[in-house]
């Protein structure tokens, strides 16, 4: 508005004062959208750095694993993220023994395989509910149908 503010009605003021409290406002959101993006890009930095140091750790660990154990094959001296292989061992320990199993015997199997164990009655669990196991007793399990 071109009139001074002694000379404006109280509405024109009254609606210079929202505009005006509008443009802040998207001001405010600017710079918070600014601060946001780049907190996020941060983000983004260090979790690739985060990245790149775990994948050398790996490659240490793996050497020094190739070491301990040379003719064992890569994925059964891994450890970390193998809830998968144990799934699998589980159905082709199951296959393979053309029966039924003790989660004991199924403990053994996998120890010696060089998985994790500790979640094995859970995987159990999940391979009931998935329909490839049964169990017709107490901790034993067979392929299902």
């Amino acid at each position: 508005m071109d009139k001074p503010i002694h000379e404006m009605t109280s509405q024109e003021l009254f609606d210079l004062a929202k505009s005006r409290r509008t443009e802040e406002a998207q001001v405010a959101r600017r710079e918070l959208k600014d601060e946001l993006n780049s907190l996020r890009q941060e983000r983004r930095d260090l979790d690739k750095e985060y990245r790149k140091s775990v994948s050398a750790i790996e490659k240490q660990i793996d050497a020094i694993r190739e070491k301990m154990s040379p003719d064992m094959p890569v994925e059964k001296r891994r450890s970390r993220n193998n809830s998968g292989n144990v799934s699998r061992t589980v159905l082709e320990t199951l296959r393979s023994s053309g029966g039924q199993m003790t989660t004991t015997d199924l403990h053994g199997v996998l120890q010696q395989a060089g998985l994790d164990t500790s979640n094995l009655s859970q995987t159990l669990s999940y391979l009931k509910r998935q329909e490839k196991v049964v169990s017709p007793a107490r901790s034993v399990y067979q392929l299902a149908g």
